[in-house]
């Protein structure tokens, strides 16, 4: 009959023999490793549903993953300012043609830009913007976030326009 000792020295000689990992589990738990033989008998049941193409590593369930529909991510502001503003509604006026767009119940500066793109004086951002693989690293977008928020130039002064287009004002709504 073994002590609990010895009973471990046995599972550590037999792991270092043969290197069966069932032996490391059982010397790191019985010594008190709990979290070291949790994570042991994890990888053992990993490689085992690998193995037996069991679970996440079943090619059919793979297969109907992959042709599951796809949600379209919704880009989301961060910036509680921005987050409110674009709730409330936001006003631009293009300063040559005075021309007004107001844009409410927004989740997002990407949608507001979305649309403004398609103005002829925007017209030059439009090959960018197609091609931009990451909305929010256009100059549209960083330009509308920096006046939303009156962001604060390099110069000191605060940025109020972008090509042309300036933030007349942010909604306010009185429920």
């Amino acid at each position: 009959m073994l002590t609990t000792e010895e009973h471990i020295e046995a599972h550590k000689l037999l792991y270092s023999c043969y290197n069966y990992k069932e032996d490391k589990a059982a010397y790191q738990m019985l010594s008190g490793l709990i979290k070291d033989g949790q994570k042991t008998i994890w990888t053992l049941n990993q490689e085992k549903m690998k193995r037996e193409k069991k679970g996440f590593f079943n090619p059919k369930i793979q297969k109907d993953l992959a042709n599951r529909p796809k949600k379209a991510r919704v880009p989301r502001a961060r910036n509680e300012f921005v987050i409110q503003a674009l709730y409330r509604g936001i006003i631009l006026e293009h300063q040559e043609t005075k021309t007004l767009f107001e844009f409410f119940d927004y989740v997002s500066v990407i949608q507001i830009a979305t649309e403004l793109i398609s103005h002829p004086f925007l017209a030059k951002e439009k090959p960018n913007w197609d091609k931009n693989k990451f909305k929010s690293q256009t100059y549209i977008v960083q330009g509308l976030t920096k006046l939303i928020t009156g962001n604060v130039s390099t110069d000191g002064k605060k940025n109020f326009s972008i090509s042309g287009f300036r933030v007349l004002g942010i909604r306010i709504k009185i429920e």
